[in-house]
């Protein structure tokens, strides 16, 4: 039994010391590395993948920006999209995701951009689609590029759509022209649509946009103007231009000519020939005397009661002529750059027109004063009576009656009447010019340099920019 005793306290022993050497050998084994065992009581979670951090994306640049002014007045300005919007401060760092609708307000001269959980704030801030496939939205039209908002000089938002020149064309020319017309047409217009937001891209850097989003410049009505024709014409002449002696111009262009365009001060805007079949070749307004003297005051070159209009002409070539407005109060000459305003321009459809006075027949009851002098007595029908040679007396007009004289006063002055041609200013090229051109055999190169005298076509990768 003793022996027996002896060989089990034995095993045990042995079995103790090899345990102890185990676990000496594992601390052996970890010790080297320099790794400490994990603190369990605060376990390291690893986040899921849809929270984990991206990079911070870059700031969109573009090849050939161009800034388009969508809004200035507003006090806020809400942007859409279809997914998640980033953002970026003044600097360009990166601030974030926000998810649409975001709304831009006014905060202590800054802007901020917040959706519903939040938003970010800076002296100007650059939104641009998370997913490159969607687009921007504002007012229920889409955008290219991107977003930039600041604080305008009106104290409202400043919005401006800022994207490449291609991409701008894009939304411009279908909104100028209408696409499905002749090919070589479109193509003009995109050259000519082109070398203006050039120009204007140039001469506005100190400014805080280059174009307006409308006819004040361009008309651009975004992506969602964008048709297929006018996407084609817009490939086949990119980066061309028209510029003179190296520089790039700026390329007017209006509706119709009504048969010729307007000088104008550069050498290119020469004034020529436009043949041309459209609705605005001849159209006419007429006023009575009493409705134009209320327009010429609003407008604030009121002469009194109108008495009559005509045309005079004027100290610079360039205007033609100008339009006399006579009255009881005086006489005031207009530019037909200010009688088209204050009508109206798309009442007073160009700056090609003629104006004459029109005149019903009245009668007045006259009589010789102590001094010989003509005395009015009566009123005429029309309401006033101007004496004078512009108004031919017969002898057949007068009656005597009762010491007095009732006479007839031919082409008594009651209303005016405008007859012009065309639509727009007139200068450089004519849109229902170079569609008739283009139908009529002439190609896009041609209709440029037929309406912009002495250009070259040149990309605009040859121009020197400054």
């Amino acid at each position: 039994m003793r022996i027996l005793l002896a060989i089990v306290a034995l095993l045990l022993t042995l079995a103790y010391t090899a345990a102890a050497d185990a676990v000496g050998a594992a601390d052996e084994d970890i010790q080297p590395d320099g790794i400490q065992p994990m603190e369990l009581e605060e376990p390291l979670i690893e986040q899921p993948p849809a929270q984990q951090t991206a990079p911070s994306p870059a700031m969109p640049t573009f090849t050939t920006p161009v800034r388009v002014l969508l809004s200035s007045r507003a006090s806020q300005a809400q942007v859409d999209c279809e997914g998640a919007v980033f953002v970026w401060d003044a600097q360009g760092r990166a601030l974030g995701k926000l998810v649409p609708p975001v709304t831009l307000v006014l905060t202590g001269g800054n802007v901020k951009a917040r959706d519903a959980a939040g938003g970010f704030t800076s002296t100007a801030l650059t939104l641009a689609p998370a997913d490159a496939a969607s687009l921007l939205g504002f007012k229920g039209r889409e955008y290219r590029g991107c977003f930039r908002a600041s604080t305008a000089v009106q104290s409202g938002v400043l919005l401006l759509n800022v994207l490449d020149m291609e991409d701008y064309l894009r939304g411009v020319v279908p909104s100028e022209m209408p696409a499905m017309w002749h090919p070589e047409a479109v193509k003009a217009q995109a050259v000519a649509a082109r070398t203006y937001a050039l120009k204007e891209t140039l001469t506005s850097r100190a400014a805080q946009y280059d174009v307006t989003a409308d006819t004040s410049d361009q008309m651009y009505l975004g992506a969602s103007k964008e048709h297929p024709a006018s996407d084609a014409a817009i490939k086949a002449t990119e980066g061309m231009v028209a510029a003179y002696n190296g520089q790039v111009i700026t390329a007017y262009y209006h509706s119709c000519g009504g048969g010729r365009t307007r000088k104008g001060t550069e050498p290119y805007l020469a004034g020529v020939e436009s043949p041309e079949e459209s609705p605005y070749n001849e159209w006419k307004l007429e006023y009575s005397l009493s409705e134009l003297s209320a327009i010429l005051a609003k407008g604030g070159y009121s002469v009194g009661k109108l008495t009559g209009a005509r045309t005079v002409p004027a100290p610079d070539e360039r205007d033609g002529f100008r339009i006399e407005f006579t009255g009881e109060g005086g006489s005031k000459q207009l530019t037909t750059i200010s009688v088209r305003k204050i009508l109206g321009i798309n009442t007073c459809k160009s700056l090609n027109f003629s104006v004459e006075t029109l005149g019903d027949t009245g009668e007045a009851l006259v009589a010789l004063d102590a001094s010989g002098k003509l005395e009015v007595r009566g009123e005429i029908t029309q309401g006033w009576v101007k004496t004078g040679s512009a108004y031919a007396v017969g002898a057949e007009g007068v009656g005597k009656i009762s010491g007095a004289y009732a006479l007839t006063l031919d082409s008594l002055p009651s209303k005016v009447r405008i007859i012009g041609h065309g639509y727009g200013h007139g200068l450089g090229m004519s849109q229902y010019g170079a569609k008739y051109m283009a139908e009529h055999g002439a190609d896009w190169k041609a209709i440029i340099l037929h309406y912009y005298t002495g250009v070259q076509i040149v990309n605009i990768s040859e121009l020197k920019l400054p």
